[in-house]
């Protein structure tokens, strides 16, 4: 629900400045060399921010962070188990270090892009449950110029990771796990603002 809000707001704002860019933007408005950009993503699972640094106009340094959390209270009763809360929660914080590609197209306004990083993540769930992943990301999508200091996109992303779970239980022993894993996201909502 608050990635349905988010986007809904998000468009609400930039349908002005999509309504008012009737001309493309000139070759230079697009990023170059020593430009910033701070970008807004979301999807289905988090959402999260990050700082670009342009080295030219065609490459970008990329730090970012997404975040994501979650609380369920179920409640149950009944004549076998009488009443009955549980409360969980889940928290996540992944970090990211990459760079990103900005390729050519037939026009100016759009800019397919093609990155790759490094990845961490954090995660906390309820019964003392952590879990420590590190590994490397790869990015597919495309960024559309609405004015000369805007953008909005999407990316696809895959990730390998090595994963590290700890988990506790009643008893107090604690359980460890480790694996490798692969998965991705099929869509990276992206908001850009250049300066």
């Amino acid at each position: 629900m608050r990635t349905v809000l988010f986007v809904a707001a998000v468009s609400f704002l930039v349908a002005p400045m999509v309504a008012s860019a009737q001309q493309s933007p000139p070759a230079d408005s697009v990023p170059h060399a020593g430009e910033w950009a701070a970008e807004a993503a979301v999807t289905p699972s988090a959402t999260g921010a990050s700082l670009l640094r342009f080295r030219s106009r065609t490459f970008a340094w990329v730090l970012g962070a997404d975040f994501n959390t979650a609380r369920s209270k179920s409640e149950f009763s009944g004549p076998v188990v009488g009443d009955v809360e549980n409360t969980s929660s889940f928290t996540a914080v992944t970090a990211r270090l990459g760079v990103r590609s900005y390729r050519q197209s037939g026009t100016e306004r759009l800019r397919p892009v093609l990155g790759a990083g490094a990845v961490g993540n954090f995660s906390r769930a309820s019964g003392d449950a952590r879990l420590w992943r590190a590994g490397v990301y790869g990015e597919l999508g495309a960024m559309y110029f609405v004015a000369s200091h805007l953008s909005l996109g999407a990316t696809g992303e895959l990730q390998a990771s090595y994963v590290k779970q700890t988990q506790g239980n009643a008893n107090g022993a604690k359980t460890k796990a480790t694996t490798t894993s692969v998965g991705g996201s099929l869509v990276r909502l992206l908001v850009s603002v250049y300066f």
